[in-house]
């Protein structure tokens, strides 16, 4: 594995060192939008769902002192680098204790966890590919080690959301991820209105009235739009990157999903 060490990475308001590899998912533009999602939202026990090298499990950690925080993830190699990395910040900031506070699986999503009538979690994050297969491997996102999103980037997504409400206590939030252009966001959408009574979009505060953004977008380097033409033709859903001022957009959505539907 070629390893990156001592990488600093900052989401919220912590910044912390971590190590990442080439050779996995690390951590990304989506990974910012569920901090801002959570923030102020984070309630314990909480679930870091498709947690890769667990980036969203060491925020957690460190943003509420009292959290208890449970990280599932699907590859062997990085459930095992990603405990590395809690284990070095359990070193560093042994005030904080850390792994008192901090266990991990490893397996296919739901079926690594203990029974949901042993344990539910208060908030539950779905950080999983959420962008078709070929899409995500020519954007350079996910290589042949780490899962992605299907033909059509819900192959992942849906069936979290038809197996997450066991898990989740009573009055618990689930965050998921959409991307508008790069995935059948709409499909994903219908799926949730199915299983979850109240869908928001939660992407951080922009004024003192506490209004949310409806979403983020993030531009397309040049060199990556004539693949992606040719991709147009397979992915309708393509047709929903967004142009202006010259440049390509694709957007990035969290939703939190409450009130489970029995």
């Amino acid at each position: 594995m070629n390893l990156i060490k001592n990488e600093k990475f900052s989401l919220g308001k912590h910044t912390f060192p971590f190590t990442i590899s080439p050779d996995y998912f690390q951590p990304n533009k989506t990974t910012e939008l569920f901090v801002e999602a959570m923030t102020g939202r984070l309630k314990s026990p909480f679930l870091d769902m498709g947690a890769g090298l667990f980036p969203l499990s060491a925020w957690a950690l460190f943003e509420n002192n009292d959290v208890k925080v449970y990280a599932s993830e699907k590859v062997p190699e990085q459930r095992e680098l990603g405990k590395q990395n809690i284990e070095n910040l359990a070193s560093l900031y042994p005030c904080k204790n850390i792994l008192k506070r901090f266990d991990s699986y490893c397996g296919s999503w739901f079926d690594s966890l203990p029974s949901p009538n042993v344990l539910t979690y208060a908030t539950i994050s779905g950080d999983l590919s959420g962008i078709a297969n070929d899409i995500g491997r020519h954007m350079g996102w996910y290589n042949d080690n780490v899962p992605a999103g299907g033909l059509d980037g819900t192959e992942v997504i849906i069936p979290f959301l038809e197996r997450v409400r066991p898990y989740l206590s009573e009055g618990g939030s689930v965050f998921f991820p959409i991307a508008i252009g790069f995935s059948d966001h709409e499909k994903i959408m219908d799926c949730a209105k199915k299983y979850f009574r109240k869908l928001e979009k939660r992407i951080g505060k922009i004024n003192e009235k506490t209004k949310l953004r409806d979403d983020k977008k993030f531009i397309i380097p040049p060199d990556k739009l004539p693949g992606l033409t040719d991709l147009k033709s397979t992915y309708t859903f393509l047709k929903n990157l967004k142009n202006q001022n010259s440049r390509t957009f694709w957007e990035g959505q969290i939703y939190e999903a409450t009130d489970p539907i029995i």
